[in-house]
């Protein structure tokens, strides 16, 4: 079980959970597995976990990262928590409730939650193994940090994260979500069409709207082609 306390090391720990593999950063150690099948059920990453030594080590704080295409958006002043299950049911008919839990982030000062599920077992194993742990979606990192942004200089801006097989994208002008979409990916190819597809639905100048890149660099010297405007970002 992880501690945190007096006789920590002082590192934070950082984990990401996802289906497509499994990344890790504990201080100045770091480590990302791929995998080639997709692993909807979490086994394989929550046995690479007890696998790595360093992540046992104790640490001053923990963040684990969900990294799962089950997640919505919506108005936090409209909707309240017993209703979001309702939402989730709505938005994805054929989930199986019974085997993940709902977890919701709200986005402090705008006004925004994003709703998502965890797998049920995945869930357990973070409560039992890092009870202190900080857990939050990787869409509502990214889309938090597209607000503040946009709202500093009232430029539209457009937010991605690419990470295994889904790309999550966010548009934001003046401190507002205009979109907030994922799209399944598999090839660079995948990435630009998406990509130019948001330019061109949301009339966009690839031009001037600066695109804010994070996750699979694999995909950044092929946007950075076609976009004036491409930064690259950790989150």
């Amino acid at each position: 079980m992880q501690e945190t306390g007096s006789n920590s090391n002082g590192n934070q720990l950082s984990i990401r959970f996802s289906a497509d593999g499994f990344y890790f950063c504990s201080g100045s150690n770091s480590k990302s597995v791929k995998f080639d099948k997709t692993d909807k059920s979490f086994r394989r990453s929550m046995a690479v976990c007890l696998c790595e030594s360093d992540i046992w080590e104790s640490h001053a704080s923990v963040k684990i990262l969900i990294d799962d295409d089950i997640t919505s958006f919506i108005p936090s002043s409209i909707f309240s928590d017993a209703e979001c299950q309702d939402i989730m049911k709505f938005s994805y008919p054929g989930l199986d409730f019974s085997k993940c839990n709902m977890h919701t982030d709200y986005l402090e000062g705008f006004d925004i939650s994003n709703v998502y599920a965890i797998n049920g077992e995945l869930d357990k194993f973070i409560e039992e193994n890092f009870p202190y742990a900080e857990t939050t979606h990787i869409f509502s990192l990214l889309v938090q940090e597209a607000l503040r942004s946009s709202r500093s200089n009232d430029n539209r801006e457009l937010w991605l994260n690419i990470s295994g097989s889904t790309m999550y994208a966010a548009v934001t002008k003046g401190g507002t979500l205009l979109m907030a979409n994922r799209y399944p990916i598999s090839s660079a190819g995948d990435v630009l069409y998406w990509t130019g597809s948001i330019y061109n639905h949301y009339n966009l100048s690839q031009q001037t709207v600066p695109l804010w890149i994070s996750g699979d660099n694999r995909y950044t010297e092929a946007l950075k082609e076609r976009i004036s405007v491409c930064n690259t970002l950790s989150i």
